[in-house]
């Protein structure tokens, strides 16, 4: 009962508007001011919404991505435990159709086709992007229900900046980074460091034990370089290898305990080529995916071990004047992959795409854009996008977008040992999103409606022999709509500033109406940031609405709705260089018993110490 009183007190000031969302002062951002590395991502969103979360919002904030997105948008997070598999969802769709993008390429596992987000340690990010609705004509397969954009900025400053951060606190939990940035008129180095580990043992409610084999260590490294040939020339190297070591929870004590070791390495070279209205772009990338699923720790040498190896080039040739912005995009990849599960295969894709945009006047912008992709595997369908921005006036504006999206079989599906299926179709996905925005003065508002049409959706369901295999079987409708709101204020040696979400999301299978399980109706997300001379405050929200975790919705087969509050101080010990302050945070004050998968209980209440230094 306490927690239905607090989520329905939440949704209903979520709905006045007087609620908060970001969790840092920095982290406000207003809706339609967007700032992107990307020129694709930047140049060819019309009609859809974007939300930016910049390098002071990263540094002030945990490591861990999971609940720095979970906390700030209303992207939906499956997580099987603290610390373990976490995987994102927008607007009622799965995982595997959010497409997870890393300076420019889809960086979603070859194997499963999703991205775990408690892995997504990037020492060298400076931005996330997160763009809601379909994406597919530019990042091709996943972009259905929406795309994370994880980015790296290199500038030519001719500045040396360090970055330390290290967290402490409950069941011996340790988020450490160091982040190096040094530029020259023609040089410029991102290299950061990252460390996450904790012993993972937090009481669980309503049991006389703590949570069973949830240790992890997780570690990443990344080096971005950038260098300035001519004013015309550019070329950029990025790379990011991670190295995970987690065992995974249990549910009883007596069950077999596993662990899961992973090594992925991400590596991006790009030649950037301007002259006058022409922009050239070419990028090669190498992705390594490489992991080791143990099942029982008491016997490490036995194990199952896979390998995926993806090859990319991407070639953009873009040109723009003040009416008009055209580009080609063609995309040429291969992938491969073997393992003890897999029978060992290579998926061959190359894609074509043309995009167009228009400034019909001061207050209309119109785009098009068309993609087709050819596999040895699968027969993709001509992807289309259509957005249209109108401001009517300094007050108003008006955003629509439709599309059409999909999402490929993974190497699971194809090749997954005798249970592989290598005649499946694409994921095929309509969207359409209809967007309103109000501002004055420092009040912004906006509110959109969506709709999502998905055919041929992939599933896992036993045969007529009893093995698992997967079928296109699924036709599911999401529709529902999303609002957000802020406010900032600042007076003499003071400032205030609020921020909220709320989602309502219905997904469900268009034969049965039954919700799509684990997608809930309600979410939304607030947080209240205070600053005064050296001092900051900030206090979050979120609530979660129960969700189903059986495809027919049985009632007595749910995940409980839950609301967490979160407190945290920061003081700044120096303001000019170095730049030092620490602070407290307090998670879940009210120890409130919460889950996010069934059966895979989350902490309670638990402590964490901080310290930041920047010179």
């Amino acid at each position: 009962m306490k927690q239905n009183y607090f989520c329905i007190t939440l949704l209903a000031l979520c709905w006045c508007a007087a609620t908060f969302a970001q969790i840092h002062l920095d982290s406000i951002q207003r809706l339609d001011e967007v700032v992107v590395t990307n020129k694709l991502l930047s140049d060819f969103s019309t009609g859809q919404k974007m939300l930016k979360l910049k390098d002071s919002v990263l540094q002030q904030n945990p490591v861990n991505l999971t609940d720095l997105l979970n906390f700030n948008t209303g992207i939906y997070f499956n997580q099987n435990g603290y610390g373990m598999v976490s995987s994102p969802a927008f607007r009622g769709t799965t995982a595997q159709q959010t497409a997870v993008v890393w300076n420019g390429i889809n960086i979603n596992s070859q194997f499963n086709g999703q991205a775990d987000f408690n892995t997504m340690l990037n020492p060298t990010m400076q931005q996330i992007n997160i763009q809601p609705g379909g994406g597919s004509v530019i990042y091709g397969t996943s972009a259905i229900g929406g795309s994370i954009h994880l980015e790296s900025k290199l500038k030519f400053n001719k500045q040396t900046k360090h970055f330390f951060q290290t967290n402490y606190g409950s069941f011996n939990t340790l988020d450490s980074r160091y982040q190096l940035q040094h530029a020259t008129e023609q040089w410029s180095f991102n290299f950061g460091f990252q460390h996450n580990s904790s012993d993972n043992d937090f009481p669980i409610h309503n049991s006389n034990r703590n949570n069973i084999n949830g240790k992890f260590n997780n570690n990443a490294i990344g080096l971005d370089i950038a260098h300035q040939i001519n004013e015309k020339h550019q070329l950029k190297f990025y790379s990011w290898l991670f190295l995970g070591d987690r065992n995974l929870s249990v549910i009883r004590p007596s069950d077999t305990k596993s662990a899961y070791k992973n090594q992925d390495l991400r590596s991006l070279l790009e030649w950037e080529y301007e002259h006058e209205n022409w922009r050239s772009t070419w990028k090669v990338g190498y992705l390594n995916e490489d992991f080791k699923y143990i099942q029982n720790i008491s016997q490490e040498n036995e194990f199952t071990a896979n390998v995926a190896e993806t090859f990319l080039n991407q070639y953009n040739l873009q040109f723009e004047n003040k009416a008009w912005v055209f580009s080609v995009l063609i995309d040429a990849n291969t992938a491969k992959a073997s393992g003890d599960d897999l029978l060992e295969d290579r998926r061959d894709v190359a894609a074509f795409a043309l995009l167009a945009k228009r400034r019909v006047n001061s207050k209309w912008i119109v785009e098009a854009s068309l993609r087709q992709e050819i596999s040895n595997l699968y027969n993709s369908p001509i992807l289309y996008s259509l957005g249209s921005d109108y401001r009517f006036s300094k007050y108003y504006s008006m955003k629509l977008h439709t599309s059409r999206n999909f999402r490929i079989p993974t190497f699971n599906d194809l090749f997954w040992g005798s249970s592989g299926t290598t005649n499946l179709l694409p994921e095929s996905a309509y969207q359409v999103e209809w967007g309103h925005h109000f501002e004055r003065n420092q009040f912004q508002i906006s509110a959109t409606g969506f709709y999502n049409h998905i055919d041929d959706m992939i599933r896992w369901i036993p045969n007529e022999n009893g093995i698992w295999q997967p079928e296109n079987t699924d036709k599911v409708r999401t529709y529902g709509a999303e609002f957000e709101a802020n406010y900032s204020k600042k007076w003499n040696s003071h400032q205030l500033q609020w921020n909220a979400n709320y989602a309502y999301t219905v997904s469900e299978n268009r034969d049965t109406g039954f919700q799509l399980r684990y997608v809930p109706f309600h979410k939304a997300t607030s947080s209240l940031a205070y600053h005064y001379k050296k001092w900051s405050a900030d206090t979050q929200f979120i609530c979660v609405g129960e969700v189903f975790t059986r495809s027919n919705n049985q009632p007595n087969a749910i995940v409980q709705d839950y609301g967490l509050h979160h407190l945290g101080l920061r003081y700044q010990l120096f303001a000019n260089s170095p730049e030092i302050d620490v602070g407290m945070r307090v998670f879940n004050i009210w120890d409130s018993e919460f889950q996010g998968v069934e059966n895979r209980p989350m902490p309670g209440r638990y402590y964490q110490f901080t310290f930041n230094l920047i010179f």
